[in-house]
């Protein structure tokens, strides 16, 4: 196989490795942060087959448990902004980081418009009492917004070509 086969082999695998368990770790790690800075308890964290975790929150207040479901949005992001661009194999693990978070992002805005997902994080947030679907659905449009301004920032098309010496 050429040079330029084993470049697309590893992006593929680098970016099936970042969707199916990196992007979890985070997403789990940023719930479970969260929860343990509000005093909640984390009884189990699960990655396989379905990533999760479990916290006992009985002492936790609403703002909280608002808080707790955005951290499993939010620290994916901050950790991907924190990866240095230099270098294409950490850009692109920033950017494989970005673009899932904006198809989670994606997928919550629907989720919480037209109820599709009861399971969606931030369907869950609208359950905890002063959380308003239309302030909610303005800081996912928000969010989601800025998020593709970043992406697109970044160029990525013309980063994959260059590698690829295109």
């Amino acid at each position: 196989m050429k040079k330029d086969g084993w470049k697309a082999v590893l992006l593929i695998a680098f970016g099936l490795l970042t969707a199916g368990l990196i992007y979890p770790f985070f997403h789990e790690t940023g719930h479970t942060i969260i929860a343990l800075s509000f005093g909640a308890s984390v009884t189990e964290f699960v990655l396989f087959p379905l990533p999760s975790v479990l916290c006992n929150m009985v002492s936790v207040g609403n703002a909280g448990r608002i808080a707790v479901g955005f951290g499993g949005m939010v620290f994916p992001l901050l950790t991907a902004l924190l990866i240095p661009r230099r270098k294409f194999l950490l850009w692109y693990l920033r950017f494989l980081l970005m673009s899932i978070s904006f198809l989670a992002i994606g997928i919550s805005i629907i989720s919480v418009a037209f109820a599709v997902n009861p399971q969606d994080d931030m369907v869950q947030v609208l359950k905890f009492r002063g959380c308003d679907k239309t302030v909610l659905l303005a800081v996912l449009g928000i969010g989601y917004t800025a998020l593709f301004a970043f992406i697109v920032r970044d160029r990525p098309l013309d980063r994959i070509l260059k590698y690829f010496n295109v």
